[in-house]
């Protein structure tokens, strides 16, 4: 099932943008059903996302695949490969802007802690440190 909306999700991009170049992301989340320690607060694992080429700049790729990582997992990595993050749709809107010096990004976010009071814990901490690592 997860193959085929990829594959309808990708002939769709490609429809629509003819002339655009599409490109696979990995970003990073915990996964219940691939973890080998259930009780692990820092293993993450990738998850691809399709992009079309749209950005003029690294700085704006790197802001597409942030906010991409701020929406949190789809609904089909949650039900079928157990993924989970702080993150979800109430935080995609908490990138506040990215800039790139010389090989080094600063990224700005807007004040999401009432949004995941729980990364503050030990546990919660390490995994979202994770996820944005």
């Amino acid at each position: 099932m997860k193959k085929i909306f990829s594959l309808l999700l990708l002939a769709m991009l490609l429809i629509s943008c003819q002339k655009a170049e599409v490109e696979t992301f990995t970003l990073y989340y915990s996964s219940s059903n691939l973890a080998a320690d259930p009780n692990s607060c820092n293993e993450v694992f990738g998850v691809e996302r399709l992009f079309v080429e749209d950005y003029e700049s690294d700085e704006e790729k790197l802001e597409l695949v942030i906010s991409e990582l701020l929406k949190g997992p789809t609904f089909f990595e949650e039900s079928d490969g157990g993924y989970s993050s702080f993150f979800s749709i109430d935080t995609k809107d908490y990138l506040s802007g990215v800039e790139l010096k010389g090989k080094t990004a600063y990224v700005d976010f807007k004040d999401f802690r009432q949004l995941i009071s729980s990364a503050s814990s030990s546990c919660g901490s390490s995994q979202l440190l994770s996820q944005l690592d």
